[in-house]
This record gives C-alpha cells, sequence and structure tokens, in this order.
C-alpha cells in the first residue's frame, strides 16, 4: 500500500562516462518534490525492479539514453517487458528520448533513425503505438510528444537540460563530427544561449502529470506483441491510424485541465499585478497626503507659536492690570475710610463750634463786668486762634476744612485778626 510519502523512481539508461551522475541529478533538480522519496534503478545495468515492486511508486521516469531502443540487449528486452506490464497495471510513467522510444516499442509503436538526420539523438518514434494521442509535433520529429492513456507520458525532447548544459554537451559534440553545419551550429548557438521558457513550461506539464495524470483519458488496448525496430507493416500503419482516431475521440486534448490551470493562473498574475497597482496608487496618495499633512501640522505649529507669543504679552498686560486694580483699590480704600470720617468729623467740629461759642459768650460777659475791653481778645479769641495754630499745620486737608467751618462760625462771620 502506498503511503503519503510521494515515492518517484527514475530508470537509468546511460552509462555514457560523460554522462554518469547526471542522470539522477538532473531530474531530482527537475521534478523532485519536499516530502518526495526517490529510487534510482541502473536499468542499463540490468537493475530493474518487479513488477510489483513497482506497483509500490507513485510514478517511474525512464530518462534518456546514447543506445538505441531497437538495439538488441538483454537490458533493453526486459526493460521493454517490465515496461508493458506496467502500463497494464496502471503504472504511471514518463519517459523521455530514449525512454519516449523504449515505451513506444513496449507499447506496439515503432522507433527508427530520423528520416532527415536532423535530430539531436539521430532516432525517433516512427510510428506511435496503437492508443496513443499524439500532442505535439516538430518540422525535425513528427511525434515530439505523446500520451498513452491516462498514466502514460513521453517526449522526445530533453526537459532536463538547461541551455548551458546543452552547449557543452550536445551542442558540441554534434558541430565536431559534422552533424551540424555552420549555419545550423551559429544559429542553434544563438537560440541557445537567448534561453527560454519552453522547458520550464514544460517542467510544470510534467509535475502536474507524475502528480494527477491525465484526467478523463482512455486506457487503450495494448498491441499483442511489439513491432520489430524500423517495422512499416500494416499494423503499424493502422496504430497510427488509430492514435489520430484517438486524437479526436477518447482525449483530444488531455491536457485541458492544464490549459484551464494555466489560464486561472495566469487571470491570478493579472489580479495580482493589478492589486499591486492599485497599493502603489495608495501609497503615493497616502504619501501625498500625508505630506500635505506635514505641512498642516507645520502650519498649526507657526500658529501655535504666534499665539503662545500673544498669550505670553496678554499675561504681561493683564499682570500690569492687576497691579494698577490693586494700587487703585489701595487708593480708594484711603478716600473711603476718609470720606466715612468726615461725618463724625462734621459732628465734632459743630459741638467744637458750640463749644467756642458758648466760650467767647462767657468771656464777653466776664470781660464786660470786669470792664475789660478794647483791642484785648476774649477767651472765644484765644480758643479760636489755639485751634487755627493746632489745624495749620494740615494745610488743605480734611483738618483745614474743619478750621475753616469753625471760623465762619464764630461770630457769624470771619473772626477778627489779631
Amino acid at each position: 500500500m502506498k503511503t503519503s510519502v510521494r515515492q518517484i523512481a527514475c530508470f537509468e539508461c546511460e552509462d555514457a562516462k560523460k554522462w554518469e551522475g547526471y542522470t539522477e541529478s538532473l531530474w531530482k533538480e527537475a521534478l523532485l518534490e519536499p516530502g518526495d522519496e526517490w529510487t534510482l534503478y541502473k536499468a542499463c545495468a540490468g537493475e530493474l525492479p518487479t513488477a510489483k515492486e513497482a506497483a509500490q511508486f507513485d510514478a517511474i521516469i525512464i530518462a534518456g539514453s546514447h543506445y538505441s531502443a531497437y538495439e538488441q540487449h538483454e537490458w533493453i528486452d526486459q526493460l521493454m517487458d517490465l515496461l508493458r506490464k506496467l502500463a497494464g497495471q496502471g503504472t504511471r510513467m514518463y519517459g523521455c528520448c530514449f525512454g519516449c522510444q523504449v515505451l513506444a516499442r513496449a507499447l506496439g509503436g515503432s522507433v527508427g533513425p530520423n528520416p532527415d538526420g536532423d535530430f539531436s539523438h539521430g532516432d525517433q518514434v516512427l510510428q506511435l503505438p496503437p492508443g496513443a494521442v499524439l500532442l505535439a509535433s516538430s518540422p525535425t520529429a513528427a511525434n515530439e510528444l505523446w500520451s498513452w492513456g491516462p498514466n502514460i507520458l513521453a517526449s522526445q525532447f530533453h526537459v532536463e537540460f538547461d541551455e548551458p548544459l546543452v552547449l557543452q554537451k550536445i551542442w558540441t559534440t554534434l558541430k565536431d563530427v559534422g552533424r551540424l553545419d555552420d549555419g545550423q551550429a551559429e544559429c542553434s548557438r544563438r537560440v541557445l544561449e537567448a534561453g527560454g521558457q519552453m522547458n520550464a513550461a514544460m517542467l510544470q506539464v510534467i509535475k502536474h502529470f507524475l502528480r494527477h495524470g491525465i484526467d478523463g483519458a482512455a486506457v487503450p488496448t495494448m498491441a499483442a506483441d511489439p513491432p520489430a525496430a524500423g517495422s512499416s507493416s500494416d499494423d503499424a500503419t493502422d496504430a497510427t491510424a488509430t492514435a489520430s482516431l484517438c486524437s479526436t475521440s477518447a482525449s483530444a486534448i488531455p491536457f485541458s485541465h492544464i490549459a484551464a490551470q494555466r489560464r486561472q493562473q495566469r487571470r491570478e498574475q493579472e489580479l495580482s499585478e493589478a492589486a499591486k497597482q492599485m497599493i502603489g496608487d495608495a501609497a503615493a496618495a497616502f504619501d501625498m497626503r500625508m505630506e500635505a499633512y506635514g505641512l498642516d501640522l507645520a502650519l498649526l505649529q507657526q500658529l501655535n507659536d504666534a499665539a503662545a507669543e500673544q498669550y505670553g504679552a496678554t499675561a504681561e498686560i493683564a499682570a500690569a492690570l492687576g497691579q494698577f486694580a490693586h494700587d487703585l483699590n489701595a487708593r480708594q480704600a484711603a478716600v473711603r475710610d476718609a470720606l466715612a470720617a468726615l461725618p463724625q468729623l462734621d459732628r465734632q467740629l459743630k459741638l467744637l463750634e458750640a463749644a467756642v461759642g458758648q466760650l467767647d459768650k462767657r468771656s464777653r460777659e466776664l470781660e464786660s463786668r470786669l470792664g475789660i475791653g478794647g483791642n484785648n481778645a476774649g477767651a472765644g479769641r484765644i480758643a479760636y486762634d489755639y485751634i487755627t495754630s493746632s489745624f495749620s499745620r494740615a494745610g488743605s486737608g480734611v483738618g483745614g476744612v474743619a478750621v475753616a467751618a469753625a471760623g465762619g462760625c464764630l461770630g457769624g462771620g470771619a473772626l477778627p485778626k489779631q
């Protein structure tokens, strides 16, 4: 029983020294996802799992090789026999280059040298297996990409290679052995150096296939025996016709769900870009508002400073006014006290006036009895003069007013001078 961890196996079919270690490292880097477990089988050395053991894997990759799929080698025969069993039990498999060709042979197709010779490997699938669906063609390979049922996908091209590796390992060899003329070599070099996105897009397709298979694809009936290498029999012709029919019936576009996924990804990317643009615009507007807000704050600070300065001046004026009011209140209190004393002083002056009048009267009576007169002043005059001398130091104040009043009352008029 399969575990929750995805189990991936790779059948290594290359034993050339210059490619040592590349099969495993390239495919692991290209397709392995976090959590996957990887098992490598050196198929070219006869190392293969049994069909039962292979059934435990979630997906199997059949890698490339410098061998031809129609060569007579025991390990190729063993590999083809295992692939037929795995196809029959529904094991998910992806074949690349030699893997594509050996899968085609195992399922009843035919493989041979490329008719026009302009191909990196030199061999290709000449006729698809019965029930296979053609997915892509090119000017140098009629069957570049094909599928068989929901669990088998094969490509003639190498998706695991990047441009620098192709230039180093393949382009140089093809140029050196004369497989590319000068014009072809220069053109292909420019294309490789420019790079491209095709491999990245195809890797996403293959990753999706290895995890989900091909939804809705019908399971074909396998051919009883694979045709011989380079066969052009009527059976092979019928297989091609069957493939053509399948391409418009059971699974006309087996990757339609992948196309829908890509459209969804594009929509999400467009929405993401639109959201980024909106966020950028909002941020710019916010910056402008903050700048205006900063100017408003600066103006408000200036107004606050001016108001504080004005408040300071006003406070000084208020303090001066307060001191003036305090002084005024003190003076008013003295005036109020003086005014309050006037009635009492007036009464005292009236009493004094009466007393002086009586004294003057008695003095005159006494003078008359004693026969004193002439220029000798009476007692009233002596009393008046004393009061005058006592109050004269008061100047024009309340005392002076009182003396003047007393003088006016003596004898009904001004007192005579001495």
